[in-house]
């Protein structure tokens, strides 16, 4: 097993499955982290099986029951004395090993969702190195499915280990087997009486086999039932519960009506008196009324004159908007000559450019016209200046032209 979950006692190793803490009832190993479920498993080449349960499944409780008593039969057998005192010693190895795995339990519920086991009680069986066989949902309206699983894939049991649920078939088998004795019989053959007596021996032993078993699924039925009371003893414990909740918040309730209602009788007392108070306020809002009727009068009147600023103020505005008119049409016009000397500036950047590219080819086909490229460049360079000149006073003139229209 790894070191993870090793166990020390005493400076010895011990298994898992026989950890005293975290066995239950002696038999069934709990496991309380993933680790512990690879440990069980590969520990040993004998079937394992593990039951997923919650603390809060009633059909899982009941099914605990019958789990338990499977185990006792089938799996390891420990010394009650030793094992109640923390010894760990087995007395008998068994078929099958149990172990159990509680779903509510942080560390092993993301391994339960992981491994699908959601509807409960679920039951994996494992073989060591074979790995998982098989895995279900087992009720225990279905635990015959978990008996015959345990039948078909444990090790075959021998004479002296336990059987599942044993003894009546075999008996039932023998008995039919066994000869029909008679008087006649008797008489016949003097080892008759001898069959006929141990013929009364094996049926009087199989009677006694039926009724341990039966007496057997009398106290199984019993403890399924104690089980279930138990449960419902639990759930009518927390009704109670809720109940007394319930009557102490309405007792709180009626306390709190009742401090409302004073509450409520002293506002209306309150408001009696304010009563009296708004007769008087509404006297003083009466006399502000008549007030507020020579305020209106003069309010017209400082209207009117409102009115009289407002037509001379929109006539103002009349005036700036031919104004803004008038702005806008010059805007056009300086908006119109800009692009016109960008036109002109962007032709002469074109003219520059053809002017080197005609140079560049003049230079690589002809040199007898380099006399001719200079007095080129020299046009070039006047013509450019021209066009400078021409460009600035056409720049000046646009400006005077603006500053004019600001003017005005």
């Amino acid at each position: 097993a790894p070191e993870a979950t090793t166990t020390l006692t005493d400076g010895v190793w011990v298994p898992p499955s026989q950890n005293v803490a975290q066995r239950r009832h002696g038999r069934i190993f709990s496991i309380q982290k993933p680790d512990d479920l690879l440990d069980f498993v590969i520990e040993d080449e004998r079937l394992s099986v593990v039951k997923v349960y919650a603390s809060w499944c009633k059909t899982c409780q009941v099914f605990d029951v019958r789990y338990r008593k499977l185990a006792s039969q089938v799996g390891d057998k420990y010394d009650n004395a030793k094992s109640g005192s923390g010894g760990t010693e087995i007395t008998k190895m068994g078929r099958v090993r149990f172990a159990e795995m509680q779903y509510d339990n942080p560390n092993n519920e993301e391994m339960c969702k992981l491994l699908n086991a959601t509807k409960l009680p679920y039951i994996f069986i494992y073989k060591g190195s074979q790995g998982k066989m098989e895995e279900f949902q087992c009720g225990p309206a279905k635990f015959q499915m978990l008996v015959d699983a345990v039948d078909k894939y444990a090790d075959p049991a021998t004479e002296e280990e336990d059987v599942i649920d044993g003894g009546v078939g075999e008996t039932n088998r023998e008995l039919e087997k066994s000869p029909v004795l008679n008087e006649d019989n008797l008489a016949a053959s003097p080892s008759a009486a001898q069959s006929m007596s141990s013929y009364g021996e094996d049926t009087i032993h199989g009677l006694k086999q039926q009724l341990v078993i039966l007496e057997n699924e009398k106290i199984e039925m019993f403890e399924i039932m104690k089980a279930q009371i138990e449960n419902d003893k639990v759930y009518i414990k927390k009704l109670e519960t809720g109940v007394e909740t319930q009557r102490s918040m309405l007792e709180a309730k009626d306390g709190e009506l009742s401090s409302m209602a004073t509450n409520v009788e002293q506002q209306r007392s309150m408001l009696k008196t304010k009563d009296g108070e708004m007769a008087g306020i509404t006297t003083k809002i009466e006399q502000q009324q008549s007030m507020l009727q020579s305020k209106e009068d003069e309010m017209q009147t400082l209207t009117n004159d409102l009115n009289h600023q407002r037509e001379k103020t929109e006539q103002a505005k009349d005036k700036i908007t031919a104004y803004e008119s008038q702005v806008a049409q010059l805007i056009d016009e300086v908006s119109k000559i800009e692009n016109i000397i960008t036109s002109v500036e962007q032709t002469s950047s074109l003219h520059e450019k053809s002017a080197q590219e005609n140079e560049l080819e003049l230079i690589r086909q002809i040199e007898e016209w380099k006399e001719e490229k200079k007095m080129y460049k020299e046009e070039r360079n006047s013509l450019r200046k021209l066009t400078l000149l021409g460009v600035k006073r056409v720049g000046r003139g646009v400006r005077s032209l603006v500053s004019r229209v600001r003017r005005k």
